[in-house]
């Protein structure tokens, strides 16, 4: 399956199981894109029926109870019920195309604890960098403590050569991926059914991406789908990284934005004042990302961006190869997250279209360490609050036209790539 933002073909040697084809519900399908209903949510032509792969399979998210998917085409509708740990096959019969062998699994779980209630909030062990991101210490297996930076804007668990070096008895045998991305692609190895543990909490069965390159500030990457079925506390000013089951009552007094789906990944609505007037704009949540808010070229241009503001200078940032995406970068009078507004702050404006590849741009973590947040996923919520980092100043020099605002070592957009595309994974997928 694919995406409408798809940055990433994941194909993976995957044995299929013992069950015969014709032994599995059939979908008759007329067109290889399909609508799917999850838990009573549409996903309007957001999935791609790909009969070249031997098992294309969906991971569902993370539950603590059944979830039911139903898939429809123009012709025909199959409903699925999957219970947390199942797997369910069946067959895409695409007219003129042949049969495609689809799984959805139910095999990621959800957060245990090691210890405690099942009630209580558990604080992870984080640090705020001095790139102004927040990283969680974990272990994959036996390894050594891993630093990773916690990024909102992928859902993979990666590792880079400093995490992979950190590794015990992990083969990234489980296939190979090509992952696309602005500027060059890149293949990436897959180790499956790894055990993931951060603080007091633990993930039995997780998929981790080896990235063939270094990162000055980590060791590999993890992304919210960990956390995609609790609540989730982010303040840099602290820092503090804490779950929760539900929103706690502290919270009852903070902004609400919703949180709407692009793809694998979540927008929120921000608001901008332009030449006298409020304009919303979608950008992704993306903790990963160092810059405050980067529009794409494509939003900038109908908003009439840069206009008559303010030129700070430019920016630019790299994807995984040589092409860099550049931007304008310009002070926008007013920004702000419901009700808590920012005053002249610095807006990254794209200046190519090519390089559009989510929603209508990014939200960072200069933005968003100003905030104490609470993200509610199962609600599709994120409740704000400015916290004491919120009057910091924001950097106004651009002239040197080389600042890297997804990332020091220019690798965040490559982990957005990855998330783009693993929400649906076909059996391999990820990149």
């Amino acid at each position: 399956m694919s995406l409408p933002l798809l940055f990433a073909l994941a194909l993976l040697s995957i044995a299929t199981p013992a069950q015969s084809s014709s032994e599995l519900p059939v979908l008759r399908a007329d067109s290889d894109r399909l609508d799917y209903e999850l838990d009573g949510v549409l996903h309007a032509q957001d999935w791609h029926v790909v009969p070249e792969l031997a098992l294309d399979t969906y991971d569902l998210p993370r539950s603590t109870r059944a979830q039911r998917i139903v898939f429809r085409s123009g012709v025909d509708s199959l409903e699925l019920v999957v219970a947390p740990g199942e797997e369910r096959d069946f067959i895409v019969r695409l007219a003129g195309r042949g049969d495609c062998r689809t799984r959805v699994s139910a095999r990621r779980r959800s957060a245990q604890r090691l210890h405690g209630d099942g009630a209580s909030a558990v604080d992870l062990p984080c640090e705020l960098g001095s790139d102004g991101r927040l990283y969680l210490t974990g272990r994959i297996g036996a390894s050594q403590p891993l630093k990773l930076m916690f990024d909102t804007g992928a859902n993979a668990l990666v590792v880079f050569r400093s995490g992979r070096a950190k590794l015990r008895d992990v083969s990234f045998d489980a296939g190979a991926i090509d992952n696309a991305s602005a500027g060059g692609s890149a293949r990436r190895a897959v180790a499956d059914g790894q055990r993931l543990e951060i603080g007091a909490l633990a993930w039995p069965y997780e998929r981790v991406l080896e990235f063939d390159q270094e990162h000055p500030d980590c060791d590999g990457i993890c992304g919210y789908d960990l956390f995609a079925d609790k609540v989730l506390e982010l303040d840099a000013a602290g820092p503090l990284v804490r779950m929760h089951e539900l929103a706690p009552a502290e919270s009852a007094s903070a902004a609400r934005l919703e949180l709407r789906w692009q793809g694998a990944l979540h927008a929120l609505p921000v608001e901008l004042e332009l030449a006298g007037a409020r304009v919303t704009a979608w950008p992704v949540f993306d903790t990963g990302a160092v810059a405050g808010l980067y529009l794409c070229a494509g939003f900038s241009a109908r908003s009439g961006l840069p206009g008559e503001l303010r030129v700070l200078g430019s920016s630019r940032s790299w994807g995984l190869g040589p092409r860099p995406i550049d931007c304008t970068t310009v002070e926008v009078p007013r920004v702000a997250l419901g009700a808590h507004a920012l005053e002249r702050m610095p807006v990254h404006v794209g200046t190519d279209a090519g390089s559009d590849h989510v929603a209508e741009g990014l939200l960072g973590m200069d933005v968003l360490k100003r905030y104490r947040m609470w993200i509610d996923y199962p609600r599709r919520e994120l409740r704000v609050l400015p916290n004491a980092l919120f009057a910091q100043p924001f950097r106004t020099d651009y002239d040197d036209g080389k600042w890297r605002w997804f990332a020091g070592a220019g690798v965040a957009l490559a982990v957005l790539c990855v998330a783009l595309v693993l929400r649906r994974r076909r059996a391999s997928r990820a990149g």
